[in-house]
């Protein structure tokens, strides 16, 4: 339906030229129509391809929103500009100084915070969430939509912008709206920490669980850990193309983890934490094992200051009644942490990739009475790991994000796309979200990131895990024993759980070929998932019968766990099932509402153009309808 909007828009500049009430017009007019797919399936009802301002709706009453704060992409004036300078400080003195300027001027306005600089230029063909975002903006600015010539870079300068008050902060964006100083604006959204809580147990139901399976992780049977060893241990070290121990121990993969926070001095993490050559180089302040972009503020990223939120220092112990503080620990010993550690009582937990080391990108932090994630704080963290490879020469090229929100964010889209594009790429792997539903959570459901939904022991799908067709891959992620802050360890449910144990596969796949591309590790990462999840003997046929349906009209069945269960032997070596047929999850979602939505019919699509279009021409004055017709023909 795009299409229609496109032709119905240089038909209506042909008749009034420059009459932009008329092309407001027609946007009201088809706009339900033209982005159905979209506002359906991908994109939730706050966020405007066509007319991103506040002109078009009340930004301020997202309820998942900081009050009066906003993340607003401006128009970069500057020429001749790329997307990184030499060093952060050098950056960000350049790009603030030229949105600010007699901007602060306004006592409605708080402060304006430099984030990054995105290009939103279209790239080369490769599919993203982000681009059908430029699209609109040359529908709407009455930029040339078919130009055969090579396109100039197009710029954009992300920033968060706090005002005194949400409403004076709406004023102020219609303003520099009108004034032609910004691309679009949009709230600045907190995210969720994805974990469940789990159903009380009798004692003595926990104690035949625990006697059962003693010292037993049975999700990393399920995924084929240890043949993923195997298979590492026998690989030719002297191959260039793979990573040998000697180079593994100096350069080993880092994973970077967006939570909460780690425990960095935890037994069974104080070895696995990544720690900084060169701190100060990468815009954050003291940033020794990481930093936490909630502080971002000045010139600075963030700080340091990496411990688990809600405590005061590493080493301690979660506070009772704050969940989100131990979280981010735990996800990190999913990843990493000493198989050899043990607590008190014999327990021991183990990561999927021993070898990795560990990034903390604190992104929590208070949000009214409770706590969250902040797309201003995600962004910070995006640019860190960015900018902090760009400056020293280390690659991070795995994150790990276990939270989401069902609003998108077409800043933080943009940002991702360039996490994708840059050198060989980041893969983001992002928990699917808890809520049992189809609804697309964001970061996972974005085209740039990996959606992790969960199973249990028997491989059934949690009752709480989210699913559908923009899932990529199931893993385990049902009270899945890790650390906790203050040397504990702990079981939690959760897609949060199940999206860690797939990032540390990557960075296992990454020992045996460090070459691998964003697209190489998403590729294998997916196409070596065990179908086995759907069978439909497998617990009855419970996945079979609920999760991959077949409906009326569709050659095959419609996977909604993704491809497969993961399998860490096959990702390390690239061993494609081939035995489950899937479709491209964007052409799945696009067309109409639903997961499984047909696409519609091209000839009602054009007969509703005409009757649409068709009061329009009747309008027109005659020597206008006249020489659109000489210019037809």
């Amino acid at each position: 339906m795009t299409a229609l909007y496109v032709i119905a828009r240089y038909v209506i500049d042909a008749l009034y030229p420059g009459f932009l009430v008329m092309r407001r017009l027609l946007l009201i007019l088809l706009l339900p129509w033209t982005f159905l797919g979209l506002s359906c399936g991908s994109l939730p009802p706050t966020s405007s391809v066509v007319s991103p301002t506040p002109a078009s709706r009340p930004l301020a009453d997202a309820a998942d929103a900081l009050p009066g704060s906003f993340i607003v992409t401006f128009k970069n004036q500057l020429s001749g500009q790329t997307l990184n300078t030499g060093s952060w400080l050098s950056e960000y003195a350049t790009y603030s100084n030229a949105i600010t300027g007699q901007l602060l001027a306004d006592s409605r306005i708080k402060t304006i915070e430099y984030i990054a600089n995105v290009n939103l230029t279209p790239d080369d063909g490769t599919p993203s969430n982000s681009d059908w975002f430029f699209l609109g903006q040359k529908m709407a600015y009455g930029l040339p939509l078919f130009d055969f010539q090579a396109q100039e870079p197009v710029y954009g300068i992300v920033a968060r912008v706090d005002f005194q008050n949400s409403e004076g902060g709406e004023e102020v964006l219609q303003d520099w709206e009108d004034r032609g100083l910004i691309w679009f604006a949009e709230p600045n959204h907190f995210a969720e920490i994805k974990q469940d809580t789990p159903t009380p147990e009798n004692i003595f139901e926990r104690l035949a669980k625990e006697y059962e399976s003693q010292n037993s992780r049975w999700w990393h049977e399920r995924i084929n850990l240890t043949k993923a060893f195997s298979a590492l241990a026998s690989r030719d070290q002297s191959d260039p193309g793979t990573m040998s121990d000697a180079s593994l121990a100096s350069t080993p993969p880092i994973i970077a983890v967006f939570d909460s926070g780690i425990d960095y001095l935890h037994p069974a993490l104080a070895e696995r934490m990544w720690v900084n050559p060169s701190p100060n180089t990468a815009g954050c302040k003291d940033d020794v094992h990481g930093c936490d972009t909630t502080t971002a503020r000045k010139g600075n990223l963030g700080t340091g200051d990496v411990h688990p939120f809600g405590t005061d220092a590493a080493g301690q112990a979660c506070p009772a009644g704050l969940p989100n503080c131990s979280h981010g620990t735990h996800v990190a010993g999913l990843i990493a942490s000493d198989h050899l550690w043990s607590d008190g009582n014999g327990r021991a937990g183990g990561g999927t990739c021993p070898v990795c080391k560990l990034m903390s990108v604190r992104v929590v932090s208070k949000t009214g009475s409770s706590s969250g994630i902040l797309d201003s704080s995600l962004l910070a963290g995006f640019q860190y790991v960015q900018r902090f490879r760009k400056s020293n020469g280390t690659r991070v090229r795995i994150i790990n994000c276990s939270f989401g929100k069902f609003s998108r964010s077409r800043a933080v889209a943009l940002v991702m796309r360039s996490l994708r594009q840059d050198g060989p790429g980041t893969l983001i792997v992002a928990a699917a979200g808890n809520e049992d539903t189809q609804a697309m959570e964001y970061p996972a459901a974005y085209t740039d990131a990996v959606a992790i939904a969960a199973v249990d022991s028997k491989l059934r799908k949690t009752s709480y895990s989210n699913f559908g067709r923009w899932v990529d891959l199931a893993a385990p992620g049902h009270m899945l024993l890790s650390t906790v802050p203050g040397s504990g360890l702990d079981e939690k449910p959760g897609t949060s759980m199940a999206a860690p144990l797939v990032a540390g596969v990557a960075g296992l796949m990454l020992v045996k070929n460090p070459g691998l591309s964003f697209s190489e590790l998403r590729k294998w990462l997916t196409e070596s998932a065990d179908p086995v999840i759907y069978d439909p003997g497998q617990d009855s046929g419970y996945n079979f019968d609920n999760y991959y349906p077949k409906i009326k009209g569709e050659p095959a069945r419609l996977p909604m766990l993704g491809f497969g269960l993961l399998n860490a032997e096959n990702a390390v070596l690239r061993k494609s099932t081939g035995e489950l047929p899937l479709y491209n999850k964007l052409d799945r979602v696009q067309p109409g509402c639903g997961i499984a939505g047909k696409k519609g019919s091209q000839s009602a699509d054009l007969l509703l153009l005409c009757l649409l279009l068709l009061p329009v021409i009747l309008m027109a004055p005659l020597p206008i309808r006249h020489r659109w017709k000489l210019n037809r023909n």
